[in-house]
């Protein structure tokens, strides 16, 4: 999601384009001959089978050989990382090989630090890492916790912030490169049904911690340390199959979700 439209993809290779307004048709379509897994840009995505394409003329720009699972770029755009399913986390531009989980556990997220000198990527693994970006495998940190695959992290501030399927989200502090664990958020009784939690994002200005859930739920925290209950105050359905992606513009305050329903829905957030 950009400021004008949203991507959406799926495992048929069908991509389409919307805009960010009420229409409900999309404007534009196209297909190409591999499963979506994870849009890097607005012109490149990845797949399962682990090419990289350029939507607009389908050229394959690389073979990383194993499903691309997710991206994160640096605000300015100019550097790019990769997360794999055999545990690389790669440099887009370079190649280089940044990171690598033990036993090459699927890497489900990364993203950057705010000084852009670090990256944590949440991994199969039931870990965080940390890296140094301009290194080749050097670890700086591992944060512990949770006690199944960590599915998201966000780094805002000298905060962590990770989601995972053990149904617990957990913020760590980087304060002293020390990375203890300040908070742990468990999802309310009233969530219903089996599930998992899958994706995550933390508006850090209105003190917000945004996760979806496997079985179409979507939840938010106030990310208030003198909240002692750590009870969400949204805690909704808006999806009636599993939520596979999720975007969030703090200028808007909109939220995008795409599901397992074939769906795609875009709100905004009311933070009055």
């Amino acid at each position: 999601m950009d400021k004008d439209e949203i991507l959406s993809g799926d495992l048929s290779g069908n991509i389409f384009r919307w805009a960010i307004n009420n229409d409900t048709k999309p404007k534009g379509h196209i297909v190409i001959p591999d499963s979506v897994r994870c849009f890097v840009s607005n012109n490149l995505v990845g797949t399962l089978s682990g090419v990289l394409y350029q939507i607009d003329t389908q050229e394959v720009i690389e073979d990383f050989g194993t499903s691309i699972i997710c991206s994160a770029w640096n605000k300015s755009k100019t550097s790019g990382l990769i997360g794999l399913g055999d545990g690389r986390l790669v440099d887009l531009h370079t190649k280089r090989i940044i990171g690598l989980h033990e036993n090459n556990a699927e890497i489900w997220s990364v993203c950057w630090s705010p000084n852009e000198e670090l990256c944590a990527t949440a991994s199969e693994d039931q870990t965080t890492c940390i890296w140094k970006v301009d290194g080749e495998q050097n670890l700086i940190a591992t944060l512990t916790g949770h006690t199944t695959a960590v599915t998201a992290v966000d780094w805002k501030h000298e905060r962590i912030y990770t989601c995972a399927d053990d149904r617990s989200v957990r913020i760590y502090s980087t304060q002293s490169n020390a990375y203890n664990c300040l908070r742990v958020l468990n999802t309310p009784k009233s969530l219903f049904g089996w599930f998992t939690l899958t994706y995550l994002r933390v508006d850090e200005d209105q003190k917000l911690i945004i996760c979806t859930t496997q079985n179409g739920y979507l939840v938010i925290w106030r990310d208030d340390e003198t909240n002692d209950n750590g009870i969400p105050i949204l805690c909704k359905k808006i999806h009636f199959g599993s939520l596979e992606g999720l975007a969030y513009d703090k200028d808007t305050h909109r939220v995008v979700t795409i599901s397992s329903d074939c769906t795609v829905t875009s709100l905004r957030l009311h933070t009055d």
